[in-house]
């Protein structure tokens, strides 16, 4: 993969996220520009919400230089293209990790102790039921997500 700098382009590597990620950018017109893949590079390797400030600093160890304003831009394309979820428990952005590609409706469970987080789709049933409660109640749902604090198996498993 290539990716633009004002001066030439460089090679990278590429984790699977960050692969599909810059394919579904291309594909929807998104140019691939060094600071969207430093973005989804640091995505790709925490497991753990990183607020848009701490992907920064992530960027200027790498000695690159972007600015927050940037990298908030970048981050709500990749939101808007379902690549990265917002965790709202934390104020931080994790890289989606499902197989396939969903438009809105997830499920992330917030480890209390370490912070790692894991995604799971929301069951059909559930987004049914609750759908039909705010149908009852006179609403349309336009996104459903829900966020779980919980203890991880790893985190149960250390002694207290």
């Amino acid at each position: 993969m290539r990716v633009r700098r004002k001066r030439g382009t460089i090679q990278v590597a590429q984790t699977g996220f960050e692969s599909e990620a810059l394919a579904i950018l291309k594909q929807k017109g998104f140019r691939v520009t060094l600071p969207r893949v430093q973005v989804l590079r640091i995505l790709a390797l925490s497991h753990k919400p990183m607020t848009a400030y701490a992907i920064h600093q992530e960027i200027a160890a790498m000695g690159s230089s972007v600015d927050v304003v940037t990298v908030y831009r970048i981050l709500d394309t990749l939101k808007s293209l379902h690549l990265v979820h917002h965790v709202g428990l934390t104020d931080g952005y994790v890289a989606c990790r499902l197989d396939d590609t969903h438009e809105s409706d997830s499920e992330l469970i917030v480890c209390s102790d370490c912070g790692k987080v894991t995604e799971l789709e929301i069951p059909q049933e559930i987004l049914l039921r609750s759908n039909d409660q705010l149908a009852a109640l006179g609403f349309e749902p336009k996104l459903t997500k829900l966020e779980i604090l919980a203890k991880c198996p790893s985190c149960l498993d250390e002694p207290a």
